[in-house]
């Protein structure tokens, strides 16, 4: 660790620690003080102060002993913490970064107060100032593969939130399941391969407020024009091939354009608030598509010469439709690409980043040998035969910038992990996840001249040992009173 100053245990590792001169006895704190607008985290900090005995009353002055504030010049997630010897003031460009910043207090709580209620419980002075590196910092659930529960998502939510990933990338339909309500495709709700699950509009609705209330945004994907063998079992008329309708849309189709568009208007409005819409777009045979003569004749009428070139010819107006719905596109990355509008997610190789910084695409960093939990992380992990190992000093070390080349800085939106869930049961989830996440969370929120693994091992293994896991639960759980037993 960079020294023993409990201002350097945060994990993810802050942009920048100033430290100052003496200590603040933490039980010295008897008053509290939020600014209009933030009085949310006015209990969140009562909670989180009182689990450890400590009772904040709030005030109405600003010179109060803690002091919760908004400060613009900082950016919408940044904050600043200034620890001085009688006062904790924490301000946030935004509430978001309120919300980063008051997950850092718990920390630096869990260390202050890690050996009991006895003795001195202090905080080094100074301040730390903290802001992301990326914008976006996802993480990619599959649920058609495996279904989860409503509570399930909330508590991975929860999670994610605590390692300050902004942006839950939701897989919904699939060969093998269709988990969103649609009025236009009533016959999924009772297909044999969706019998484990299907959320409500209801549960949609109460799972993206949730999702908005840790400050994390719910990016819907539904897969096309491949990976929809449920869908095109129960609606064949939209395939090439009604009696055998694999796992494709027909390109060659208006009826099928023309229920895609309908799906979409569907999907947004069952997310309202999510500014991107993923499209899937990858891992599609041709095979169908060579034999449809609706397809062939799209070729001829489009002066098209390959399948692949349809096919991005159809995914293109797929995302101008999506435009049109004033939300944008996004894609796994493919070698035939779409218009440097649509976001491309590159999954495969390096060389899916470097492809869509050739066409000028903005990216987001998935490689899979780098970001994909559903890898096992040690040798013993159940897992299919073919997945390599994926440990956590894997997932730390990845760094675009580094991979690729600095060049694709103005063009990477961020990082995002994916468990896709052909191996993961509901049960599986959360411990595949967090076996991996803090490490994670530190690639997407810190930046590379200030990441270290072996400082960032110390760091976790101390504030595991000092017990933040259990009390970043308890605090939750606390009643409003701060009366609830330890």
């Amino acid at each position: 660790m960079k020294n023993q100053s409990n201002l350097n245990s945060l994990l993810p590792v802050p942009r920048e620690v100033r430290l100052g001169c003496g200590r603040m006895e933490v039980r010295g704190l008897q008053s509290i003080h939020c600014a209009p607008g933030l009085e949310r985290f006015l209990e969140v900090w009562q909670r989180a102060f009182a689990y450890f005995g400590v009772r904040l009353q709030r005030t109405g002055t600003s010179e109060a002993g803690a002091v919760i504030a908004l400060d613009t010049r900082l950016p919408a997630e940044g904050w600043r913490l200034e620890v001085e010897n009688e006062r904790l003031h924490l301000y946030g460009g935004s509430p978001a970064g309120i919300f980063y910043g008051t997950g850092a207090l718990k920390q630096l709580l869990t260390i202050a107060f890690s050996k009991g209620l006895q003795g001195v419980h202090d905080l080094d002075c100074g301040t730390i100032i903290d802001e992301p590196r990326y914008a976006w910092r996802g993480f990619m659930l599959d649920s058609a593969r495996h279904f989860q529960s409503v509570d399930k998502v909330k508590e991975l939510i929860r999670h994610l939130a605590d390692y300050r990933i902004n942006v839950l990338h939701w897989h919904l339909t699939d060969d093998t399941g269709w988990r969103i309500p649609s009025r236009i495709v009533p016959k999924l709700k009772s297909l044999g391969t969706l019998e484990y699950g299907q959320y409500t509009r209801a549960e949609i609705r109460d799972i993206v407020r949730y999702a908005s209330e840790h400050f994390i945004r719910i990016v819907p994907e539904i897969d096309l024009p491949g990976h929809s063998r449920g869908l095109l079992q129960a609606y064949p008329h939209l395939a090439c091939n009604t009696d055998e309708p694999g796992r494709e849309y027909c390109l060659g189709s208006a009826e099928t354009k023309q229920f895609i568009i309908e799906l979409l208007g569907e999907v947004a409005g069952l997310f309202p608030e999510s500014d991107v819409i993923h499209i899937g777009g990858d891992e599609a045979s041709t095979e169908n598509w060579e034999n449809c003569s609706r397809c062939r004749r799209a070729m001829e009428e489009k002066g098209i010469d390959s399948f692949r070139a349809l096919e991005a010819q159809f995914m293109g107006e797929v995302s101008r439709e999506i435009a049109q719905l004033g939300r944008r596109a996004m894609m796994w990355a493919t070698d035939w690409g779409v218009g440097p509008d649509t976001i491309i997610q590159g999954w495969r190789s390096l060389f899916d980043i470097s492809n869509a910084f050739e066409r000028g695409s903005d990216m987001v960093f998935s490689v899979h040998h780098h970001l994909y939990f559903d890898y096992p992380e040690s040798a013993g992990e159940p897992s299919a035969n073919w997945m390599p190992l994926l440990p956590e000093e894997t997932v730390y070390a990845t760094d675009p910038r580094v991979h690729v080349g600095p060049e694709v800085d103005g063009k990477m939106l961020g990082v995002e992990a994916c468990l896709w869930t052909e191996t993961v049961p509901q049960w599986r989830v959360i411990p595949k996840t967090l076996s991996r996440l803090p490490a994670f969370g530190e690639l997407a929120w810190s930046f590379g001249e200030n990441r270290d693994w072996y400082d960032f091992t110390g760091r976790k293994q101390r504030l595991e040992a000092c017990g933040y896991n259990s009390v970043r639960d308890g605090v939750r759980m606390l009643l409003p009173d701060g009366m609830q037993a330890r």
